[in-house]
């Protein structure tokens, strides 16, 4: 009689709290292709394509730069360099507007 009265509160128990595996087998294939170290991999490599192919664009095309060197000598009350050494101040400024030539098949073959 104990053994019965032990059986059927361990199923009550078991039936009342018990729970069967509430996730299924797509949910454990969906989380493995999120966290697999070898399509994060993948996806960062064709990130690190992109980028260089931008790069490899952005080359192409016409390069503008600015170069400014100034330098200006002051003088207060009296005291600092000479404004015949200095004239007061340099000022150089230059923008330089270049692009490189590049052949057909040269492009074709650097262009992914």
């Amino acid at each position: 009689m104990g053994k019965s009265i032990l059986t059927i509160l361990f199923l009550s128990f078991t039936i009342q709290f018990g729970h069967a595996q509430e996730k299924n087998l797509d949910y454990f294939v969906n989380l493995a292709f999120q966290n697999s170290p070898l399509l994060k991999d993948f996806q960062g490599r064709l990130r690190s394509n992109r980028i260089d192919s931008l790069r490899l664009r952005a080359g192409l095309g016409a390069q503008v730069n600015a170069v400014s060197n100034d330098s200006y000598a002051p003088v207060i009350n009296g005291v600092g360099q000479d404004a015949a050494i200095t004239n007061g101040a340099n000022i150089y400024a230059s923008m330089i507007v270049s692009k490189g030539i590049i052949s057909k098949r040269n492009l074709e073959n650097r262009e992914p």
